[in-house]
């Protein structure tokens, strides 16, 4: 089960969140219902959107281009995408359903006709007619062709029906006549639903003991009790699938739908009355439409007077048993966002990774090797809202070779592991390999011109998981990796200050690339398949550092900066999934990047005149994402031979 949500990243108070949905296309590619506004909405891939002018939407064709309802004038409409809402009559009346073929739309009218909320049908030849069923009867579903009209009508001045002020379950046949479909004792009963060849109806009836349950009716068999769940004393079918074969509803203690313990089920010939459940922490359910095959059922499940839409797919084989599980639509629609904006962070993450192997570059002296020996870390703390924590731990080993007195070439190989909480990326430690040169007028005093140069590459592989965290979303699991590429270029000019300090101010533009492969998800009721994803950022960073012997053999530095991201391009989510109303997605990350971010370092590198050396660095400034600052560190062993 899910409210149905924008997935555009749109703030929550602008997005719709649906009451009650109250029809579903065929592939469950369109939901329609009430929002809690009371407005009219219509679900599809692109989102949830109010029905401008209306109060509510009742029922959509199975291909989901006509919708009806009830608009802010209390006029019966037709809806469809190019014609916009259409009133179809002046009358106050609310339509309620639509034949298949769009032909035939039926309803209420509260005034207008000859009596006061009278049953009436409607076609673009004929215009609204009255049923002539009297007052207090209602037209409540309509066949695939519009032939076969179902509902209630309270009494009838002939001797059809027995006048005894009870409500009637009808059928109305355009060439037969209004036939009373009985009842299961109680002399009281409704018809709600009509299957697509107007062979089967389904809806409520009481029974003797004054017990309302649900019925099943066929010209064949009459009216079939179909029972309720296990401890339950009451039953209702809101609605069957259009061969006559699945019909969903509700059951439980109490007919009051909202009573704690009632709750939605799914019955066929085969498995009876089956309890499709409540989500989590929610006391009653109620299954509100199925669509044709009877494979999909949307509905409400709340506590008390509120509610939240909920979704049910029929289990796709007996093996696997994948689906016959209740989802939070809300949830499973949001999953796809959460993801998106994961795999943003995921991104960013895997290109610092990649920062701190590319730098890894010394200086080697003249006809020199030199190896060097760094583990490091990188660590941002949860932010309070949004990004969740997540860490680095990498080793590297860097061989580089002294071409001349003050240029140096050489090769880092390193392989890191990173964790991100709550997040859907759950990657192994993997590789990363880059080349380097590094320059200095000055040799290794530091001073003049310095320039420097890298690239390089990495990847994880690992589960992605869509829907951790998000109550009542069964979870899905795919397989892919991240890959980076990166890149990046510096100058500075390096002085001698007063009092021993050597300065040396610096500008350098990196630029990196992840990519993400498509993959497929398994394991839940409800799967998406995901096109390949590119993420890139390319900034501009301005540096200032200043080195200071404290011993003959010991260097102090402190650093700090501003990194200015340039150029990017974010993480968008796209692809196909079985999920109803989310045919094909593209959803871009909500996450915005700090584009200007400030550092502060400080290290230590002492040599103890061997060729061997040890140092040591901690830098401290703003993350990517989010508010937490990130902080990063290491240790350097060295050596030169």
């Amino acid at each position: 089960m899910c409210e149905l949500l924008n997935l555009d990243g749109t703030p929550t108070a602008t997005r719709v969140v649906p009451f009650s949905p109250m029809g579903v296309s065929s592939d469950g590619s369109v939901v329609v219902g009430a929002a809690s506004s009371f407005d009219g909405y219509i679900w599809t891939e692109a989102g949830a959107t109010i029905i401008s002018g209306t109060n509510t939407a009742n029922a959509v064709t199975p291909d989901g281009s006509i919708v009806v309802g009830q608009d802010a004038n209390s006029q019966p409409y037709r809806w469809t995408e190019v014609g916009g809402v259409e009133p179809i009559s002046s009358f106050n009346a609310n339509a309620l359903s639509i034949s298949a073929d769009g032909s035939t739309i039926v309803g209420q009218a509260l005034s207008g006709l000859t009596d006061s909320n009278s049953a009436w049908y409607w076609t673009s030849a004929t215009g609204l007619q009255d049923l002539n069923l009297g007052s207090n009867s209602t037209a409540l579903d309509v066949s695939s062709d519009g032939s076969v009209i179902v509902g209630w009508l309270l009494s009838r001045p002939d001797t059809t029906f027995p006048n005894n002020g009870l409500q009637k379950a009808f059928l109305w046949d355009a060439g037969g006549g209004t036939i009373y479909l009985g009842d299961l004792g109680g002399e009281s009963s409704l018809a709600f639903s009509v299957s697509a060849d107007g062979g089967t109806v389904v809806g409520e009836s009481f029974d003797s003991s004054a017990n309302k349950l649900a019925f099943l009716w066929t010209a064949e068999d009459g009216m079939q009790n179909l029972g309720t769940l296990p401890g339950g004393v009451y039953s209702t079918a809101s609605s069957v699938s259009d061969d006559g074969l699945v019909v969903v509803g509700q059951s439980g203690p109490s007919s009051w739908y909202q009573t704690d313990g009632n709750r939605a089920f799914r019955w066929t010939e085969d498995s009876g009355i089956e309890n499709l459940g409540v989500l989590t922490g929610d006391e009653w359910s109620f299954a509100r439409a199925v669509n044709d095959d009877g494979s999909i059922v949307v509905g409400q499940s709340g506590i008390g007077a509120s509610a939240r839409a909920f979704i049910w797919r029929a289990p796709s084989n007996e093996e696997d048993n994948v689906g016959g599980v209740i989802e939070d639509y809300a949830n499973l629609l949001t999953s796809f966002p959460v993801l998106t904006n994961d795999s943003a962070v995921a991104a960013a993450q895997a290109q610092q990774g990649l920062g701190q192997t590319m730098g890894q570059g010394f200086f080697a002296g003249s006809g020199q090797f030199g190896v060097q020996m760094h583990a490091g870390f990188a660590r941002t703390d949860r932010n309070p809202t949004t990004v969740g924590a997540r860490s680095t731990n990498s080793g590297a080993v860097s061989l580089g070779y002294g071409v001349s007195g003050g240029f140096t070439v050489g090769v880092t190989a390193s392989f890191a592991g990173t964790s991100l909480a709550n997040n859907g990326f759950d990657m192994s430690a993997g590789p990363g390999l880059a080349a380097w040169a590094r320059y200095s007028a000055g040799g290794a005093a530091g001073t003049g011109l310095q320039a420097e140069a890298a690239f390089g590459w990495s990847r994880a592989e690992g589960a992605l998981i869509r829907g951790r965290l998000l109550t009542g979303v069964a979870l899905a699991t795919g397989t892919s990796s991240l890959q980076t590429w990166g890149g990046f270029a510096s100058v500075g000019y390096g002085f001698e200050a007063g009092g021993g300090w050597l300065v040396t101010p610096s500008l350098a533009l990196s630029h990196y690339q992840t990519t993400r492969p498509g993959y497929s998800e398994t394991g839940a009721p409800f799967n998406a398949t995901y096109d390949d994803m590119t993420v890139s950022r390319t900034d501009l960073t301005l540096g200032l550092t200043a080195a200071f012997k404290v011993s003959e053999q010991g260097t102090l530095s402190l650093g700090a900066g501003i990194d200015r991201e340039v150029a990017g391009q974010a993480a968008v989510l796209s692809g196909t999934s079985d999920i109803p109303g989310l045919a094909t997605f593209n959803i871009p990350s909500s996450f915005v990047a700090n584009q200007t971010r400030g550092y502060v370092s400080a290290g230590y590198a002492h040599d103890f005149g061997n060729g061997m050396t040890l140092s040591g660095d901690l830098r401290v400034g703003h993350a990517v994402y989010g508010t937490s600052p990130e902080v990063r560190g290491g240790l350097v062993l060295g050596f030169s031979f």
